[in-house]
């Protein structure tokens, strides 16, 4: 479909799918067996299904750290959210895992937000109720980062205000999409898979932000902040009804 020279990629675009990679092994603390990274890589994929909604993200930028208030900005909706079986991108490259997520826009970090507390949640750092208090409206606490090494922008949908067809791109556009990822894009990704500097450090600054920050006092008093208003919501319903 051509576009006249109205087009603009970034407002008319009307959702996005991206893929984040990242080494099976670093689900786990310390030496492990197959069988306890596949267990663990099964709690990841159920603490992402958690993420699929409308929600405000606001814990998970690092956009504006100054400014706390919660705006209409901070909503996102994820359409979709999916975890691969570990696989590996090259015969000489380490077991890894891909996720894939679509949604309708993504706030700056957001989706290495994601896939820091969801880690997190995993490794044990991160208690996963934690999780449900971060998509609560009220509540501000900071979140872990993932690398960026290996996050790809997959593929992006866009709806035309003057057309009521949407534009997508056409199959030999694809095709040397396809073609520009397995010449350039996973290469790259490969060694970012491989390099122990990344991820070997970002696991060490990882778990030790993940102490330093998660203490049992400031977990205990973020849940009870979360419980009590979660209580006054389902309140707040019943009334209504």
């Amino acid at each position: 479909m051509r576009v006249s020279k109205r087009f603009n990629a970034r407002k008319f675009c009307s959702q996005r799918t991206y893929r984040y990679l990242f080494p099976l092994d670093i689900l786990h603390r310390g030496p492990t067996t197959e069988d306890v990274l596949i267990e663990k890589l099964d709690r990841f994929k159920r603490v992402i299904e958690r993420l699929k909604g409308r929600h405000p993200f606001h814990n998970f930028t690092t956009l504006e750290k100054h400014d706390t208030a919660l705006r209409d900005q901070h909503f996102r909706q994820i359409f979709s959210v999916g975890c691969s079986d570990p696989f590996f991108l090259y015969s000489h490259s380490v077991s890894a895992v891909e996720v894939s997520i679509t949604g309708d826009s993504f706030l700056f970090n957001q989706i290495r937000h994601l896939m820091g507390a969801s880690i997190a949640v995993v490794r044990g750092n991160f208690p996963g109720l934690l999780i449900n208090a971060t998509l609560a409206p009220h509540m501000n606490l900071s979140v872990p980062l993932a690398p960026s090494e290996s996050l790809i922008l997959a593929g992006s949908d866009f709806k035309v205000p003057e057309s009521t067809r949407n534009v997508h791109l056409s199959l030999e556009a694809k095709m040397r999409a396809d073609l520009f990822r397995l010449r350039f894009i996973d290469p790259s990704v490969d060694r970012s898979l491989r390099s122990k500097d990344i991820w070997d450090s970002f696991c060490m600054r990882f778990d030790k932000a993940c102490v330093d920050r998660f203490t049992h006092a400031y977990v205990d008093k973020i849940l009870g902040e979360f419980d009590k208003w979660y209580q006054g919501k389902i309140r707040r319903n019943e009334s209504r009804n």
